[in-house]
C-alpha cells in the first residue's frame, strides 16, 4: 500500500516509506526490478483508496497464507513476530 507521504516527498526528490527514505534512482531501480510499468502505477494509484480501506483484511490474509506453509510458519514462529510485522505494515 502506497502511503500518501510518497507523493508529498516526491516533489522534493525523496520518497519516504515508513522508516526508509529512497532517492529517485532507488525508486526507479525497484520499479525496474518489479517490472512496474507506468500503467501499473496508474492502476495502483486508482486502487490505493480501496487497498487502504481493506488493508487490515489484506494483511491478515497475507499472513494466514504465509502461515499455511511449513517453511514460512517456522520462519515466523517467534512469539509476537507476526503481530509486530502486521503493525509495521499498517503504520
Amino acid at each position: 500500500i502506497i502511503p500518501a507521504s510518497i507523493t508529498e516527498k516526491a516533489a522534493r526528490g525523496m520518497f519516504t516509506i515508513g522508516r526508509f527514505t529512497l532517492t529517485p534512482d532507488e525508486v526507479l531501480r525497484r520499479k525496474a526490478y518489479l517490472e512496474i510499468t507506468p500503467q501499473d502505477e496508474r492502476l495502483l494509484l486508482e486502487a490505493h483508496p480501496h487497498l487502504v480501506a481493506h488493508s487490515a483484511r489484506i494483511i491478515d490474509s497475507f499472513y494466514q497464507y504465509l502461515l499455511s506453509h511449513e517453511h514460512t510458519r517456522k520462519t515466523l514462529a517467534a512469539p509476537g513476530l507476526v503481530d509486530h510485522l502486521k503493525r509495521l505494515q499498517t503504520s
